[in-house]
């Protein structure tokens, strides 16, 4: 079975210390966004479907992490439009994640 996990990076400047999510290992292995240059460093981003599938999956891993379920819902709410829901509704169920998917789309407050 694949790991399912983000790789984490610190990073600091004189206003702020943030953390980044390099990449996003999950089995599925979207579409990977066009690379992109952040902060003068060429990285690939995870799409947003990758993004709230991993989150979930960490949510639910963590025994319930709010803070992942509340990140997976607001990129599920700001990108709505432009989401795969076939994607989403058929790696859900690879993962097993899919009583959190639903609590989020019951949740999301779409405009």
């Amino acid at each position: 079975s694949t790991e399912h996990f983000a790789t984490l990076v610190n990073y600091s400047t004189r206003r702020a210390t943030s953390q980044l999510v390099l990449r996003i290992h999950l089995p599925l292995k979207r579409r990977q966004s066009p690379s992109e240059e952040i902060m003068d460093i060429r990285m690939q981003v995870s799409t947003p479907e990758d993004t709230i599938l991993a989150k979930l999956r960490w949510a639910q891993l963590s025994g319930g992490s709010e803070r992942q379920f509340g990140d997976a819902l607001r990129v599920y709410e700001v990108q709505f439009e432009k989401l795969d829901g076939d994607y989403l509704d058929n790696w859900t169920k690879v993962l097993n994640i899919e009583s959190i998917w639903k609590r989020l789309q019951d949740e999301a407050i779409i405009i």
